[in-house]
């Protein structure tokens, strides 16, 4: 750690994760820590060459943002989730109709049973009077 570094090489190590994750900005790193947005590029790239991770081209022409990119794969994420979780629904909807089914028949069932079982008492009461 230099003579007035206020962050311990840990700490920038952190910052400079987050910007090449995607998960924030040079500039709101910048703007948290109240440091200049050169320090925190410096931060970045001497991480990059710590970790191997080569330093994208100048001006090599449109690319999609880390942050989009991160983007786009948690909705492609939750995406895979809600399919699975649509599919294990759809089995239980399935599963539900089937035991429905089997109600509403032994419910028909009994119905005629009692229409037999009333008709009988019907008989037996005009008889006996």
């Amino acid at each position: 750690m230099s003579f007035d570094s206020r962050f311990a090489p840990d700490e920038r190590a952190q910052f400079a994760d987050l910007v090449l994750n995607g998960e924030k900005t040079v500039r709101e790193i910048s703007d948290e820590h109240k440091v200049s947005r050169k320090t925190v590029q410096n931060w970045v790239e001497r991480r990059r060459a710590e970790l191997g991770v080569p330093t994208p081209p100048r001006g090599a022409g449109p690319t999609m943002p880390t942050r989009a990119l991160v983007r786009i794969e948690k909705a492609e994420k939750a995406r895979s989730e809600a399919e699975q979780r649509a599919t294990v629904l759809e089995a239980r909807i399935a599963e539900l109709e089937l035991l429905n089914r089997q109600q509403n028949s032994a419910i028909a069932h009994l119905k005629g049973t009692l229409q037999i079982y009333m008709q009988a008492e019907l008989s037996a009461s005009v008889v006996t009077v």
